[in-house]
C-alpha cells in the first residue's frame, strides 16, 4: 500500500458520503484473511469483516469518519491512525468517538486491524446524570 493514509482518507470520504453503500471502497483496502477487533468484536476475513460492517451500518441513521493522522512504517508493513466517528443509531442518542487503529499489512493490503476506543465513557457521555456521576467517581479515584 503505497500510500495508507491517502487510501484511507479515500475511502473513509466515499464512506462518509455513501453511508452503507460506500462499503465497498473501504473493503478493498483489506485482504482475504484480515483479522478485525474492536472492543464489541472480534471477526476474521474478509467476508466475515465485510458482514460486520454492514450489521453496524443497518443499525445507524448516521455516521462521519474523520481520520485526524495516520502514519506508516513501511519496514514493517505497520500503521497507525486516528480518528473521531460520529454516528447516531436508529435508536438513542447520537455519538462521539475518538479512537486509534492499528494496522499490519500483507501484500498491500490490511491484514490485521484493531481499533482502540473507550466503550464505557462513550456511552456515559450520551446521558447526563451518568456523565455527572461518573465525573464524580473519577475525581475520588484519580
Amino acid at each position: 500500500m503505497d500510500n495508507l493514509e491517502e487510501q484511507l482518507r479515500g475511502a473513509f470520504a466515499i464512506l462518509n458520503e455513501k453511508q452503507g453503500a460506500g462499503l465497498d471502497a473501504l473493503l478493498a483496502l483489506y485482504h482475504d484473511e484480515v483479522y478485525f477487533e474492536d472492543p464489541l468484536q472480534r471477526v476474521h476475513g474478509k467476508a466475515a469483516f465485510g458482514a460486520a460492517m454492514k450489521r453496524m451500518y443497518r443499525k445507524l441513521k448516521q455516521i462521519e469518519f474523520q481520520l485526524q493522522s495516520c502514519s506508516m512504517d513501511a519496514s514493517k508493513d505497520e500503521g497507525h491512525a486516528t480518528w473521531i466517528m460520529h454516528f447516531r443509531p436508529r435508536f438513542g442518542p447520537a455519538m462521539v468517538i475518538e479512537g486509534a487503529s492499528h494496522f499490519r499489512l500483507r501484500d498491500g493490503q490490511i491484514l490485521y486491524h484493531r481499533d482502540y476506543w473507550d466503550l464505557l465513557s462513550s456511552l456515559i457521555e450520551t446521558s447526563p446524570l451518568a456523565a455527572l456521576a461518573y465525573r464524580s467517581l473519577s475525581k475520588h479515584l484519580a
